[in-house]
C-alpha cells in the first residue's frame, strides 16, 4: 500500500530536482520514486537591445532573461560614450576649418583656426597677418589697406617688405598713412621705371616711421627709381625717415611731376629725405597731350639732402601751347643744394 512520504522536489535552472518518494504503508520498508531530476539550466532570452554608444551618450549592452521565469538577468553594462574624434579639417575660406568625426560623419566641428608658426595646426592654412588698419579693420596687405581708406587713415600695424610692388592713390582719392612708427623696406627689382607710391589723389604720411628703398637694376640714366612719384596730386610728409639707398642712377625720394593730369605739389613739413642721387626731382613736365600742369615744392620743415643735389627744378622743353611752370618755396628746415640748371 505504497503512501507518498516525500513530495516531489522540482529541478530549478540551477540545481538538481527530485521525484516524490513513495513508502508502503503496510510497514515492510519498500520505498518507490526519489529519482534525480537533472537541473534545467538557464534559457537566456533577449529582452532588451542593445543600445550603441553615441559621441556624447553612454550606450548600454543588451539584456538577457533567463526564459525559465527564474529571475536571472545578464548583460545592460554601460558602454562608455565615444567621444568625438574629429579629423580631416579643411579650410573653409573665411578664417575658420571644420573636421569630420571619424566615429560618426555627421558630426562636423567647425572653429577658428588655431595657428603655429604660421600654419594652422589643424588644416595647415597660412595664417592671414594683418599689416595695417582702417577704422580698426584688418588688411593682409598695404595695397588693400589703401583701397579701403578713401578719406581715411590708414595704420600701418607692422614693418613690411615690399619687392617690386606700386601702390595707387587715385584720382579723387584722400589717403592719410600712419607709420607708427615703422619700417618699410622696399626692393625695385624693375627693369623700367618704379615708384612704390604712384599719387594722382592726395597723399598724407605721419607717424614717425622708415621707408627705404634699393634698386637691384641699374637702369643708368634710362629709367627711374622713387619712393613717391606725385602725378599731378599733392603728397605732403609731416615727419619719418625716407631714403632712397640707390642701386641705380636717376634714384629720388619724391619725383614731383606736373603734368596732364594736373598740378603737382609735394610738401615737405617735416621729417628727413636723402637720396644717393637727388632727393626730390620737381619736375614741369611736357607730354604729347598738348597740356602740363605746374609742379610746386613747398618745405616748411625737415631735412633734405641727397649726393648730387637736395631739390632738382628740371625744366621741360620749350611749348608755346602748354608752357610748363614749376615752384620751389622753402620757408623753413634744413635743403641741401637747390639745382636749377
Amino acid at each position: 500500500d505504497m503512501k507518498e512520504t516525500s513530495a516531489k522536489v522540482p529541478a530549478t535552472c540551477e540545481a538538481d530536482g527530485k521525484e516524490a518518494v513513495f513508502t508502503c504503508a503496510n510497514g515492510c520498508g519498500k520505498t518507490e520514486g526519489g529519482a534525480v531530476i537533472p537541473k534545467l539550466g538557464h534559457d537566456m532570452k533577449e529582452t532588451s537591445a542593445k543600445v550603441p554608444a553615441t559621441c556624447e551618450a553612454d550606450g548600454k549592452t543588451a539584456v538577457y532573461t533567463c526564459a525559465n521565469g527564474c529571475g536571472k538577468t545578464e548583460g545592460g553594462e554601460p558602454i562608455p560614450a565615444l567621444n568625438h574624434k574629429f579629423e580631416n579639417y579643411t579650410n573653409n575660406g573665411d578664417g575658420t576649418h571644420t573636421g569630420v568625426c571619424a566615429n560618426d560623419a555627421s558630426h562636423k566641428d567647425t572653429a577658428a583656426h588655431t595657428f603655429a608658426d604660421g600654419t594652422c595646426d589643424k588644416c595647415g592654412a597660412a595664417e592671414k597677418i594683418n599689416v595695417a588698419e582702417v577704422d580698426g579693420t584688418g588688411y593682409a596687405t598695404l595695397a588693400e589697406a589703401i583701397a579701403a581708406a578713401d578719406g581715411k587713415t590708414v595704420k600701418l600695424l607692422t614693418d613690411l617688405e615690399i619687392v617690386g610692388e606700386t601702390i595707387t592713390i587715385a584720382d579723387g582719392k584722400k589717403v592719410t598713412l600712419d607709420m607708427n612708427g615703422k619700417k618699410i623696406t622696399v626692393t625695385d627689382n624693375k627693369t623700367s621705371n618704379y615708384e612704390l607710391f604712384y599719387i594722382y589723389g592726395e597723399l598724407t604720411v605721419t607717424g614717425n616711421g622708415t621707408i627705404e628703398l634699393t634698386s637691384t637694376t641699374n637702369r643708368n640714366w634710362n629709367a627711374m627709381s622713387a619712393i613717391f612719384h606725385n602725378r599731378g596730386g599733392e603728397l605732403t610728409i609731416e615727419n619719418g625717415t625716407y631714403r632712397n639707398l640707390g642701386g641705380t642712377d636717376m634714384a629720388w625720394v619724391v619725383d614731383n611731376s606736373g603734368n596732364y593730369y594736373g598740378d603737382a605739389t609735394t610738401n615737405i613739413n617735416g621729417g628727413e629725405l636723402t637720396s644717393t642721387y637727388t632727393a626730390i626731382r620737381n619736375r614741369m613736365e611736357q607730354n604729347s597731350h598738348g597740356a602740363s600742369g605746374k609742379a610746386t615744392v613747398n618745405v616748411t620743415g625737415g631735412t633734405i639732402n641727397g649726393t648730387t643735389s637736395a631739390i632738382w627744378a628740371q625744366a621741360a622743353s620749350e611749348s608755346t601751347t602748354a608752357p610748363a611752370t614749376g615752384e620751389i618755396n622753402v620757408s623753413g628746415g634744413t635743403v641741401g643744394l637747390i639745382n636749377t640748371a
